[in-house]
């Protein structure tokens, strides 16, 4: 079932970037085709990482899929633009920066974030490495931090249980909430912040771990 379940949620992405066309050009979109195309992309992946039959390898890789093309529909509303309210605020920090060579500029929009320029100043390196606009480094930046934090959390709940299954079970269950969705999924603070979050948690364990074996 691998094969189908890959293209179910292709088509799940491509139905969310028919609504994205449909709600920038018309001005209006079916909401239930927005969560039917989501379902697509959810409900086949959390069967399929579910299975007995996949590997654990398997389950990584998929939920790895899943959360990725999850954070594609977000992109795939306004592929080439930032739309909402954070993200004007910190793609002004990052046009500053690219522009200036200067950390700490002013931010009329939202003046603290000025001061916590991470993000941006991971955002314009990659502008600058690759030659991308700053949409797309941003979405690049925002595709490895979900990276990190998907396998982060899964791997944090596998060393916890034992269980890389029950680590998959908990980045699904975590991938439903709508923050996941819609916040988590925008050029913003939280969006780098929490993988980096769970990353340190996972890298503590870590260290705690060999330090005990160690005494």
């Amino acid at each position: 079932w691998a094969g189908p379940v890959i293209l179910l949620v292709a088509f799940g992405a491509l139905g969310q970037a028919w609504i994205g066309y449909e709600g920038r050009t018309v001005g209006s979109s079916s909401p239930i085709l927005f969560y039917i195309t989501l379902c697509m992309i959810y409900t086949p992946s959390a069967a399929l990482i579910m299975s007995w039959r996949l590997s654990d390898s398997a389950k990584v890789w998929f939920t790895l899929y899943m959360s990725l093309a999850l954070l594609a529909t977000r992109f795939l509303q306004y592929p080439n633009l930032f739309a909402y309210h954070d993200e004007l605020a910190h793609q002004g920090i990052a046009v500053s920066i690219d522009q200036t060579g200067h950390l700490f500029g002013p931010n009329s929009i939202l003046p603290e974030a000025a001061y916590y320029p991470g993000m941006e100043i991971a955002t314009t390196a990659i502008q600058h490495l690759t030659g991308l606009s700053l949409h797309t480094s941003g979405f690049v930046m925002l595709s490895m931090a979900r990276i990190i934090m998907t396998l982060a959390l899964i791997w944090i709940i596998q060393r916890i249980t034992g269980s890389a299954t029950a680590g998959c079970l908990t980045a699904l269950i975590y991938a439903a909430s709508q923050e996941y969705i819609f916040f988590n999924s925008q050029f913003s603070y939280a969006s780098l912040a929490l993988p980096l979050g769970f990353f340190c948690v996972y890298v503590f364990t870590r260290r705690a771990e060999s330090a005990n074996s160690l005494a």
